[in-house]
């Protein structure tokens, strides 16, 4: 049975190193994308109570707002965030992504996450995601589809 080895604080968080896994001197310079942590529950909830973004090398990248706009507006937005990600990428340097897309509903940001996710690789940087939900019809749907199911193919897995 593999126990705990160590706790170690750093910079504000605690590091549990298993058995045999190598504990990193630092924590990898990393982006988070996070709801508008002004919404109520779920993932901007927990990232919230997390407060992360404390430590030096972790950063929040907010990737929708909390009151609703129109789709020409929230098209505008998701373009410019997709713009402002890149160059942030590149001139913070980050190492690693962590993403929160759902696989619920009309799987908006399955669609979202994923333009982040490819941005992300073509600059060579690695990516965790965290599925917040899933759902089996959505699922069906990705299955289905030759182009959706090569698109989660490239980008999430």
């Amino acid at each position: 049975m593999v126990g705990l080895k160590k706790i170690i604080f750093y910079k504000g968080l605690y590091s549990y190193s298993l058995t045999n896994f190598p504990v990193p001197k630092e924590i990898p310079k990393t982006l988070i994308l996070v709801p508008d942590l002004n919404l109520q529950g779920g993932v901007a909830n927990y990232y919230k109570t997390l407060a992360l973004d404390v430590n030096s090398n972790i950063t929040y990248f907010t990737v929708n707002k909390a009151k609703p706009q129109s789709s020409i507006i929230n098209a505008f937005n998701l373009f410019y965030k997709y713009c402002r990600f890149f160059f942030k990428l590149i001139r913070y340097r980050y190492k690693v992504i962590v993403t929160n897309p759902s696989l619920e509903g009309k799987g908006k940001s399955f669609y979202r996450e994923l333009i982040f996710i490819l941005i992300a690789l073509l600059l060579n940087r690695k990516v965790i995601v965290f599925f917040r939900g899933w759902a089996e019809p959505f699922e069906e749907k990705i299955r289905k589809s030759k182009l959706i199911s090569f698109l989660f193919r490239v980008s999430y897995a």
